[in-house]
Protein backbone atom coordinates (compact mmCIF):
# COMPACT_ATOMS: atom_id res chain seq x y z
CA UNK A 1 0.00 0.00 0.00
CA UNK A 2 1.39 3.39 -0.98
CA UNK A 3 1.19 6.45 1.26
CA UNK A 4 -1.59 8.98 0.73
CA UNK A 5 0.80 11.66 -0.55
CA UNK A 6 1.70 9.38 -3.47
CA UNK A 7 -1.93 9.16 -4.54
CA UNK A 8 -2.46 12.90 -4.12
CA UNK A 9 0.59 13.73 -6.21
CA UNK A 10 -0.36 11.12 -8.81
CA UNK A 11 -3.83 12.72 -9.03
CA UNK A 12 -2.28 16.11 -9.79
CA UNK A 13 -0.02 14.61 -12.44
CA UNK A 14 -2.74 12.58 -14.13
CA UNK A 15 -5.08 15.54 -14.30
CA UNK A 16 -2.48 18.09 -15.30
CA UNK A 17 -3.05 20.03 -12.09
CA UNK A 18 0.27 21.54 -11.13
CA UNK A 19 -0.93 24.54 -9.14
CA UNK A 20 -1.13 22.79 -5.79
CA UNK A 21 0.47 25.19 -3.30
CA UNK A 22 1.33 22.56 -0.70
CA UNK A 23 5.02 21.70 -0.59
CA UNK A 24 5.68 18.40 -2.31
CA UNK A 25 6.12 15.46 0.02
CA UNK A 26 9.62 14.95 -1.32
CA UNK A 27 10.76 17.99 0.68
CA UNK A 28 9.48 16.46 3.91
CA UNK A 29 11.25 13.24 3.02
CA UNK A 30 14.39 15.19 2.05
CA UNK A 31 14.54 16.98 5.40
CA UNK A 32 14.09 13.73 7.30
CA UNK A 33 16.88 12.11 5.26
CA UNK A 34 19.03 15.22 5.71
CA UNK A 35 18.70 14.82 9.48
CA UNK A 36 19.74 11.18 9.16
CA UNK A 37 22.67 12.26 6.98
CA UNK A 38 23.70 14.93 9.45
CA UNK A 39 23.67 12.37 12.25
CA UNK A 40 25.93 10.23 10.05
CA UNK A 41 28.28 13.11 9.10
CA UNK A 42 26.93 13.32 5.53
CA UNK A 43 25.64 16.52 3.99
CA UNK A 44 24.38 17.50 0.52
CA UNK A 45 21.86 19.90 -0.94
CA UNK A 46 20.96 17.57 -3.83
CA UNK A 47 17.99 15.24 -3.47
CA UNK A 48 19.48 12.67 -5.87
CA UNK A 49 22.78 12.52 -3.98
CA UNK A 50 21.00 12.16 -0.66
CA UNK A 51 18.81 9.34 -1.98
CA UNK A 52 21.89 7.61 -3.42
CA UNK A 53 23.69 7.92 -0.09
CA UNK A 54 20.65 6.54 1.75
CA UNK A 55 20.37 3.59 -0.64
CA UNK A 56 24.09 2.83 -0.40
CA UNK A 57 24.24 3.00 3.39
CA UNK A 58 20.83 1.87 4.55
CA UNK A 59 19.04 -0.04 1.79
CA UNK A 60 22.05 -2.00 0.51
CA UNK A 61 23.03 -2.89 4.08
CA UNK A 62 19.39 -3.85 4.80
CA UNK A 63 18.96 -1.41 7.65
CA UNK A 64 15.69 -0.40 5.94
CA UNK A 65 13.56 -2.44 3.57
CA UNK A 66 14.01 -1.88 -0.19
CA UNK A 67 10.49 -0.51 -0.44
CA UNK A 68 11.62 2.68 1.32
CA UNK A 69 14.33 3.32 -1.24
CA UNK A 70 11.79 2.71 -3.99
CA UNK A 71 9.32 5.12 -2.37
CA UNK A 72 12.00 7.81 -2.23
CA UNK A 73 12.92 7.28 -5.87
CA UNK A 74 9.27 7.40 -6.97
CA UNK A 75 8.61 10.56 -4.97
CA UNK A 76 11.73 12.18 -6.47
CA UNK A 77 10.65 11.23 -10.01
CA UNK A 78 7.15 12.60 -9.41
CA UNK A 79 8.62 15.83 -8.07
CA UNK A 80 10.78 16.16 -11.18
CA UNK A 81 7.79 15.56 -13.49
CA UNK A 82 5.67 18.10 -11.62
CA UNK A 83 8.48 20.65 -11.80
CA UNK A 84 8.84 20.06 -15.55
CA UNK A 85 5.07 20.37 -16.08
CA UNK A 86 5.09 23.66 -14.18
CA UNK A 87 7.94 24.96 -16.32
CA UNK A 88 6.23 23.91 -19.52
CA UNK A 89 2.96 25.55 -18.45
CA UNK A 90 4.57 28.75 -17.13
CA UNK A 91 2.60 31.68 -18.61
CA UNK A 92 5.67 33.79 -19.40
CA UNK A 93 7.76 31.11 -21.06
CA UNK A 94 8.98 31.55 -24.61
CA UNK A 95 7.71 29.10 -27.21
Amino acid sequence: MKPAYFFETSHFLENGETTDSRPPAIFCMFYALSALGHASDFSTSKHGQLIGWFNKNFIKDRVFERKYGKMLREAFEIRNRVTMMRLLNFPGRMS
